[in-house]
């Protein structure tokens, strides 16, 4: 954003050296010189130069510096205030090379109201052409085999890496499901330095025979990977059959001998389900959740949509899970300890918007044109967009969630300075970002008060350049004076010869022509 508020500023810089008609006499003159031409990635260029009007320092010239990169588009732009030429005339500034460059031939210029514009190539090297791309991460998971039975364990392997290269460190939350709906609890692994990891996953006793799906997912969920597997029931052997010993069974005698009751077998205590667990604060900046619980136990999150994280509990019941993603204010969790197959209750938690202490990045204008209605750009999603011309408030508008913004305005004049600025729903206002009105608007068409076969004086608009033509060729060219006057010299032409006069200012707009013929003499 530092970049674009640098090229808004060289944009007004730019118009106010080139737009701002002539003022004074043309007596200013300029020069600069750099420490050498060459310079590498994030070096310094030392510009030292001299503004003078006349041999008086020139105060109130405004002499502007600019960057320009091999395409031609400003990179850095300074404008030096009268405070800082000295009584001689000298100026200096320092250039910092950012990151965003590269190799190439780069055109630093220095001008000034009144002066003639000078300029001097350099060359940076160190960028290269084009960034590197982030390398995608490839996730891949496979089992042992594909037959098992409920109760068995099935061995899961599976490796991540990006661009060839084994990615270690990352959480892997495994997942189980059947026709759609998940079935026993979310495991999770780490792959190692070799990007590897390996989980053991216990199918449920209580899982009916048919296809379950196995699925491998990242933390963030970017990317998740499935091996789909057979599933059998576990059979109970059957009962012993009746026996066929034909030996009658004899009667009882009238007095039996008591048989001792056997020895009673001790009922187990039922196991009880895991304390609750207490969770600490979430907000929308948080990058892990912590809390505590039994110890020794698995902590399952959940938002009970596509987030899904696992952890477990240290020595001491503490846990602390990271987050692969920052999470949105207003989002519930729900999280619960689970303890030999037995879950607790659910502990709901409200992920609340964090204390916004950071100010928006100035925004991002798009270029505006003395015709333009409407100014348009980007900044943070939802912030307010005041829009000013000194310390008068012309417009106001908000983002939308994406940031981008499209604020209707009245038409300002060329060479107008508008300062955007950007305020987010915390409060915190965001550097002003300067956007300079083009000149999209052509010159008027000349007047003319005297024709002859060599010279056509009249009035233009000041600072325009006065072009004659015959047919398409162009016969004589001048520079119309702080006055408004003008006067084209040419050759001789003959009477009755059709001339076209008309103007172009220093933006480049060209206006409509005014037919003249050369009289006889």
């Amino acid at each position: 954003m530092k970049k674009k508020l640098i090229v808004t500023l060289a944009t007004l810089l730019l118009i106010i050296g080139n737009v701002i008609p002539v003022l004074a006499a043309e007596d200013v003159t300029v020069e600069f010189t750099t420490d050498k031409n060459t310079y590498t990635a994030q070096d310094k260029i030392i510009v030292l130069g001299k503004v003078l009007r006349g041999t008086e320092p020139g105060k109130g010239t405004s002499p502007t510096l600019m960057l320009k990169n091999p395409s031609g588009k400003l990179v850095e732009a300074f404008q030096w205030e009268d405070s800082a030429i000295t009584s001689s005339g000298q100026i200096g500034k320092i250039i910092t090379l950012g990151k965003d460059l590269v190799d190439g031939t780069y055109v630093i210029t220095l001008s000034a109201l009144n002066a003639k514009q000078v300029s001097k190539e350099i060359h940076i090297t160190g960028y290269g052409s084009t960034p590197t791309p982030t390398p995608q991460k490839e996730l891949k998971m496979s089992t042992n085999k594909v037959e098992y039975k409920t109760g068995e364990a099935v061995d899961i392997a599976g490796s991540v890496t990006a661009g060839g290269n084994p990615q270690s460190g990352l959480d892997i939350i495994i997942t189980a499901e059947k026709n759609g709906t998940k079935i026993g609890t979310d495991g999770s692994a780490k792959t190692g330095n070799d990007g590897n990891f390996h989980y053991s996953y216990t199918i449920p006793s209580n899982t009916t025979a048919g296809k379950v799906t196995i699925k491998a997912s990242l933390a963030d969920r970017s990317i998740t990977v499935s091996k789909d597997i057979n599933v059998s029931v576990e059979s109970t052997p059957p009962p012993p059959p009746p026996s066929t010993d034909p030996t009658p069974t004899p009667p009882p005698t009238t007095n039996p001998t008591p048989t001792p009751d056997p020895t009673p077998v001790p009922i187990p205590k039922p196991v009880q389900p895991p304390v609750q667990p207490d969770v600490n604060k979430v907000t929308s900046e948080s990058t892990v959740i912590t809390g505590n619980a039994e110890k020794g136990t698995t902590i399952a999150i959940t938002d009970k949509n596509l987030l899904t994280l696992t952890g477990k509990t240290d020595a001491n019941g503490h846990f602390s899970i990271p987050l692969g993603k920052k999470i949105k204010a207003g989002t519930k969790l729900y999280v619960t300890s689970i303890k030999e197959e037995m879950l607790s209750k659910e502990t709901i938690v409200v992920v609340v918007e964090a204390e916004d202490r950071t100010p928006p990045v100035a925004p991002e204008v798009k270029d505006l044109k003395d015709n333009d209605k409407i100014i348009k750009g980007k900044t943070e999603a939802g912030a307010k967009l005041t829009i000013k011309v000194g310390n008068h408030i012309i417009a106001t508008g908000t983002a939308d969630q994406n940031g981008m913004f499209s604020i209707q305005i009245k038409e300002q004049k060329a060479g107008t300075v508008l300062t955007v600025i950007a305020t987010d729903r915390a409060g915190n206002v965001s550097k002003n970002t300067m956007v300079v009105v083009e000149d999209a608007t052509p010159p008027s068409i000349p007047t003319i008060s005297s024709v002859t076969s060599t010279k056509i004086i009249g009035k233009a608009e000041a600072g325009t350049t006065v072009y004659v033509k015959v047919g398409k060729t162009i016969i004589g060219v001048a520079t119309v004076n702080s006055k408004g006057n003008y006067s084209v010299s040419f050759k001789q032409q003959k009477a009755g010869t059709n001339l076209s006069v008309y103007a172009k200012d220093k933006a480049g707009n060209i206006g409509k022509s005014k037919m003249v013929i050369v009289p006889k003499k």
